[in-house]
């Protein structure tokens, strides 16, 4: 093997001139996962509002990894613990999977510091609708109708076998629910008339419902109501 004997060496014998420079950048803030433009693997960057030192370590699909080197006063994260199985720490680029489980979605908001946890089926939103109609409801949601008219509401136009809808009376006008074309409503031995011309009103105040989609977007079964609605 020939070497080069005129070539500098550095201690660890390697070639001088193979060493990448560092590049430090200083901003008044820290980075983002949208700082990725004109930045190489391997940069730091310095935010001197807060005295903290980042390092790049990957630019994947225009989403740069930036990740805070050293300590503070509240310190890294080190690792992620739950309630069994142990400690889960980063891997080299510095990241932690937060994964959605049987009933959970996860989703993380870009740029932000937020993961946001959904269960699904966990229970129903409830939302309060006080215009009149007509408005078209959500799967695995419950209303509360309150208006001193009539609020019309209507099935919604997709649903999957399983899902719920609740809705419970309170404006002194009452509600009526309708229907999309091809759809049913079954309460009890009585079934609506199939279509945009079947319904199920309230007749008091206070009458309440609770739905489940039997056939996928078309035949929804009354499970319980208060009150005595009217079914056409």
């Amino acid at each position: 093997m020939t070497m080069n004997n005129n070539q500098p060496q550095s201690p660890l014998e390697y070639p001088t001139n193979s060493q990448v420079p560092v590049r430090i950048f200083r901003r008044n803030r820290a980075p983002l996962t949208t700082d990725y433009r004109n930045f190489k693997v391997r940069d730091f960057w310095n935010d001197i509002s807060q005295n903290d030192l980042w390092y790049l370590t990957d630019i994947s699909s225009a989403v740069a990894t930036w990740i805070k080197l050293g300590g503070g006063a509240t310190g890294d994260v080190q690792f992620l613990t739950g309630d069994s199985g142990g400690n889960v720490g980063p891997d080299g680029s510095g990241i932690i999977n937060t994964l959605g489980g049987t009933g959970c979605v996860t989703a993380g908001s870009p740029g932000t510091n937020t993961m946001t946890f959904d269960v699904v089926g966990g229970g129903l939103k409830w939302i309060e609708l006080t215009v009149t109609g007509p408005t078209s409801l959500s799967s695995n949601t419950g209303y509360v109708l309150n208006n001193a008219s009539t609020v019309n509401v209507t099935l919604p136009t997709t649903a999957a076998f399983g899902d719920v809808i609740r809705i419970a009376g309170k404006g002194s006008g009452g509600w009526q629910l309708n229907q999309n074309g091809g759809q049913t409503l079954h309460f009890g031995n009585v079934d609506s008339t199939t279509g945009v011309g079947g319904n199920i009103a309230s007749t008091q105040q206070y009458d309440c419902l609770e739905l489940v989609c039997t056939t996928q977007d078309t035949d929804f079964t009354v499970l319980s109501s208060i009150g005595v609605p009217i079914i056409t």
